[in-house]
């Protein structure tokens, strides 16, 4: 007997029966598109493969296309080979449509033939081929000057015999002389038209250049740009000049290197140790010097002083003005005067060297040819100090040459004596002998006649308006005198008549 239903039995079947009837439905219309996607593209690829058996079955002549680029400068083409019973692709083709197209100019017939036997023989795709070329324009080159490589490129850096690398040599400034070739000029270049593959033709450009233009201290020519004067090379904005003033906002040291200029120098710091200076002019520097190599062929003002340590050298032809000097040594073809005076210092001079009201000189040697005139000479604790007047320092240093070397040649000639005596005949010393003698009697000779030019200025005079202490020695025209006692102003001078050096008042208007 059937199982007795439960109430409500009916009413869940019915909803279960409802739900899975739309399930079904959704799934129905999802697979719907996806399905009709398969049944077409199985339609399309069974076309393609019915479109490649019948292809196979036919016969295919080789084929080629062209194109021209935009500028209708180059022309291409693509060659598509022939089927095996196809015809080969006709060079007179080629030709002709290349005609129809227009293209005259420029054809690659090497090109175009390579293409064809890869094509019609090899049976290959020959794509991207150029088969003619249009001749670009050739631009017009202005007449302009060209700088000489020397002011182009980069200086050098210069190492030493252990590779190190100097940098105080290296020097961002460019020297001129008076007739150097600046730039040389490079005549026009003119322009040639150019054609594109249908022949037409293609105007030519005007070549952009730089263009130089000479200005102060600078003169053109037919072959190029001269500098008229010694100075430093500057270029801005294509003008170049050369200036004979060459201007250091700050320093001399790494920054700038060694300088060496032929005109006037100013500098607005201090040279640094170890650095050298040479100067075509003036030298005037706001600072102070240090250790420094100078060379001056016009006037030294230092606003600051010089600080030697006993191991540089100033060289000045004019005068010098400086604030003061030590352990300095200086030349001076030109009067010197350093406001606070000279410490420790040797100071050659064919001037005078003075010091201002309160200036002193303490230790070293002085040279001047036209006097001196200090406050304070030397102190009580201080090594001695030399003063010598009157004479050619230049002339004086040229007898002391010839005295150390007629000295090195007598010690010579002892000893060449002594080796004779045991080997007589030795025919090599006694020739080192003669030309030894030979070299002696010219020294003396020259001393000689030199000598008559030391003295210069039998008035110089030593000015002292302060005090000079004892042991202070002075020499006047290679007369000597050794200070005994404190001496307070008083002014030392030469009685030539008398040979000897005196000593009198000083009085203001001597200074």
């Amino acid at each position: 007997m059937p199982k007795k239903e439960e109430p409500g039995y009916i009413e869940a079947l019915r909803k279960k029966t409802e739900n899975l009837l739309k399930e079904v439905q959704c799934l129905q219309e999802a697979i719907s598109p996806e399905l009709a996607s398969l049944e077409e593209r199985s339609r399309i690829g069974d076309h393609e493969l019915s479109r490649l058996e019948h292809a196979l079955t036919l016969k295919s002549d080789g084929h080629f296309d062209l194109r021209i680029s935009e500028d209708e400068m180059v022309c291409m083409a693509d060659f598509y080979p022939p089927t095996p019973n196809g015809a080969p692709i006709d060079p007179d083709k080629v030709q002709e449509r290349l005609h129809a197209l227009g293209v005259v100019h420029g054809i690659d017939w090497e090109s175009i033939s390579n293409a064809l036997v890869a094509c019609n023989i090899d049976r290959k795709e020959v794509l991207d081929v150029v088969v003619a070329r249009g001749t670009p324009p050739t631009p017009e080159v202005p007449a302009h000057y060209v700088l000489e490589e020397q002011f182009q490129q980069k200086k050098k850096v210069p190492v030493d015999s252990e590779e190190r690398v100097d940098y105080r040599t290296i020097s961002p400034f460019t020297i001129m002389k008076k007739g150097d070739l600046l730039a040389k000029l490079v005549p026009l270049q003119p322009g040639m038209f150019g054609r594109n593959v249908r022949g037409r033709e293609i105007p030519y450009p005007t070549e952009p250049v730089q263009l130089l233009v000479g200005s102060k201290n600078l003169e053109a020519r037919e072959d190029g740009i001269y500098a008229t004067a010694d100075g430093i090379l500057k270029i801005q904005e294509g003008k170049v000049s050369v200036e004979e003033i060459l201007q250091i906002s700050g320093n001399v040291d790494y920054h700038t290197g060694n300088i060496d200029f032929p005109g006037d120098l100013i500098i607005g710091g201090d040279i640094q140790e170890g650095f050298k200076v040479r100067a075509g002019g003036t030298l005037l520097c706001d600072g102070t010097i240090y250790a420094s190599d100078i060379f001056c062929k016009g006037d030294l003002i230092v606003k600051g002083g010089i600080i030697g340590k006993g191991k540089s050298k100033v060289i000045v032809e004019g005068s010098i003005q400086v604030r003061f000097l030590e352990h300095c040594y200086i030349e001076s073809k030109g009067n010197v005067y350093s406001e606070v005076g000279a410490l420790h210092s040797i100071v050659y001079t064919l001037g005078k060297f003075q010091t201002g009201k309160k200036g002193l000189v303490v230790g070293g040697k002085i040279y001047a040819q036209e006097g001196i005139y200090a406050a304070i000479i030397g102190t009580l604790s201080s090594p001695k100090t030399e003063l010598l007047l009157g004479n050619d320092y230049q002339v004086h240093r040229k007898l002391e040459w010839i005295r150390d070397k007629s000295i090195e040649i007598s010690v010579k000639l002892k000893e060449i004596d002594q080796t004779l005596k045991r080997d007589p005949r030795n025919a090599e010393l006694v020739s080192i002998k003669e030309t030894l003698h030979k070299n002696f009697r010219t020294l003396a000779d020259a001393s000689q006649r030199l000598i008559h030019f030391l003295t210069r200025n039998e008035k110089a005079r030593l000015q002292v308006w302060g005090m000079i202490v004892p042991g202070t020695y002075i020499e006047i025209c290679n007369v000597s005198f050794i200070v005994p006692r404190i001496l307070k102003r008083v002014t030392l001078y030469l009685n030539r008549k008398m040979g000897r050096v005196e000593m009198q008042p000083f009085t203001a208007n001597e200074s």
